[in-house]
């Protein structure tokens, strides 16, 4: 998937602590309201899997007064059993027709993928 990160236009749509950046490493998502399937068990996992490929994880919550968007994270996890964690690359612009990654952050999701399902 893919993580809203920090743009510079729209400082005031972030939360400032928990705001992926464009060449930070990959963005694990977790939402209070659960819009996202990520709980403490996943993002461990997750955790375990980036220090593995030796990748930073940054972390995006949502502002708690702004809707973040949803993922089928949370229907996926609720219907299989399954742990689940929403993972993406950070990007600025998202649906937008120039959405714009940083290339490491691309990379970094590969060895990030990669040692997950090692």
């Amino acid at each position: 998937d893919a993580s809203q990160a920090w743009h510079p236009g729209y400082p005031d749509k972030f939360d400032e602590f928990y705001t992926p950046v464009l060449g930070g490493g990959v963005a694990v998502k977790s939402n209070a309201n659960m819009n996202y399937a990520t709980d403490f068990t996943s993002l461990r996992i997750a955790e375990a899997a980036a220090a593995k490929a030796k990748v930073a994880v940054q972390h995006y919550m949502a502002r708690a007064d702004i809707q973040p968007g949803k993922t089928i994270g949370p229907i996926t996890a609720s219907r299989t059993g399954i742990t689940t964690v929403d993972v993406g690359h950070p990007l600025l612009a998202m649906h937008a027709i120039r959405e714009t990654i940083a290339a490491s952050d691309h990379l970094d999701m590969i060895a990030f993928l990669y040692a997950f399902y090692s």
